[in-house]
């Protein structure tokens, strides 16, 4: 996932870059989307930026 975090660090939009199985697209977005995130520094104060995330799912059997 690409995320845009804005200046108080909540996700303002979420972007699948890549991606093996589109079942797992729309999960991955509504997840990214509630993170709350620690932002990012420049020159002394936060700054909105894209940041990349890999979303990894695993199936398990009985």
């Amino acid at each position: 996932m690409k995320i845009w975090v804005d200046k108080e660090g909540k996700p303002k939009k979420a972007v699948v870059q890549k991606s093996d199985a589109e079942i797992f697209n729309q999960p991955a977005t509504e997840a990214a989307m509630q993170w709350i995130f620690t932002p990012a520094m420049m020159k002394n104060g936060p700054v909105s930026v894209w940041v990349s995330i890999p979303f990894r799912f695993k199936l398990q059997g009985k």
